[in-house]
């Protein structure tokens, strides 16, 4: 099969051992045996993955199918991003290389560099304070230590133009499920959104934990503060688009692969370790240098910062996620807090519901504490089952208030 789609023997088992291909029958002498609907589905992966999506987005688009449902409307919001990304790209590029070309030109006429400096031309540019270009090609090396700068995605005066900020702690299984529902109405309506930062570790950091939350929490919010020192880099290094790549890829990874025995290596503590996080960056083309970042305690500065940003919008007696529609000005929530993932028409029709609600003035709370756990199947329920109810009392699994 793998010659007739022009891959090696080697992908399509990569591609079995994650899903996105089924497991073949066996010949009665034990080789694999593929079917036409197999190469079939093999060629889409690939073609997908010519387009620049990823292959957590493509098993992303399987699931609609598996479902019944159609995932266009998700592609499209997915090729969508891309172009924006490509279109901002070509002017950096274009930028970049009118700059370069200055440099050139002026190499001849400089004088030579002072004592102490290595280069006049990198002298020269830095007097003259030449922006760097953001593309991340210039990165597919090591990673710069340098802190954050902004990215792309944001307007020349710093504020952000993104339709909707969201909140997110990469560990927290309802951030997860309402990212998905948002993606969905994005794909609609055409919303761009930026992903920004709450560490729930942060938020708790004057609790003790072993004597007001369940066991393993800890370790679990701190496995999410270590991941978002990675994705505070990646923006800092790629941009604000590549926190939403990032992010998608860990909620696969944490959430949709189905949930395994008690000690398996990609749960609890140990998605903050580099054995989890390393193949999750190699599958959406990023650096295996960004996993330093879990250990790199000075970006928990901004990620607090980001933290008090987003309690700031919604009082402090919250959770993850938080929402931001039309910021600066306009309405920020927390949540809402969904245990099952709508279809496309009925995503839509709720986000309007939940925008119109809380925009009306002087509205401050709808809220009831009995949850489902959501239907994600690293929480061992599957899209067709109804999670367990459970009494999240104030809004978190804390045992003690």
């Amino acid at each position: 099969m793998g010659a007739q789609s022009g891959v090696t023997a080697k992908t399509v088992r990569y591609y079995e051992s994650i899903g996105l291909l089924r497991e073949p029958k066996r010949t009665s002498s034990g080789y694999r045996s593929y079917g036409e609907g197999d190469v079939d589905r093999l060629t889409f992966i690939r073609t997908a993955q010519r387009l620049g999506i990823t292959l957590d987005e493509i098993r992303e688009i399987l699931l609609f199918s598996e479902r019944g449902e159609e995932p266009c409307s998700y592609v499209r919001g997915l090729l969508k991003t891309q172009l924006e990304g490509i279109g901002r790209r070509i002017e950096e590029l274009q930028l970049l290389q009118a700059q370069l070309a200055d440099i050139v030109a002026a190499a001849d006429r400089l004088p030579p560099a002072e004592r102490g400096l290595p280069c006049r031309l990198i002298e020269h540019v830095r007097q003259k304070s030449v922006p760097a270009a953001s593309d991340p090609v210039r990165h597919q090396g090591k990673c710069p230590q340098s802190g954050p700068r902004r990215g792309r995605g944001r307007s020349v005066n710093g504020v952000s133009d993104a339709d909707i900020h969201f909140y997110f702690d990469p560990v927290c299984p309802f951030a997860w499920m309402t990212s998905k529902w948002v993606r969905l109405v994005m794909a609609q309506r055409t919303y761009r959104v930026e992903w920004r930062f709450i560490s729930l570790r942060l938020v708790n950091a004057h609790v003790d934990y072993d004597a007001q939350f369940p066991p393993d929490y800890e370790a679990g919010h701190t496995a999410g503060l270590r991941l978002l020192r990675v994705a505070t880099r990646t923006r800092a290094l790629f941009g604000v688009e590549a926190v939403g790549r990032l992010y998608q890829a860990l909620g696969m990874k944490i959430f949709e692969t189905p949930a395994v025995a008690e000690g398996d290596p990609t749960a609890g503590e140990a998605r903050g370790t580099r054995a989890f996080l390393e193949p999750v960056l190699t599958q959406v083309s990023f650096p295996a240098e960004l996993a330093d970042a879990l250990e790199d305690r000075s970006l928990d500065t901004v990620i607090q910062a980001e933290t008090d940003e987003a309690l700031i919008l919604t009082g402090k007696d919250v959770g993850t996620p938080i929402i931001h529609f039309q910021p600066p000005e306009g309405v920020a929530f927390f949540g809402p807090v969904i245990s099952r993932l709508p279809g496309e028409e009925d995503a839509v029709a709720l986000w309007d519901h939940v925008v119109g609600l809380a925009s009306f003035p002087g509205f401050a709370e709808l809220k009831r504490s009995l949850r489902e756990l959501p239907q994600l199947p690293g929480l061992g329920v599957a899209n067709d089952e109804v999670g367990v109810q459970q009494d999240w009392h104030g809004g978190s699994r804390r045992t003690k208030r």
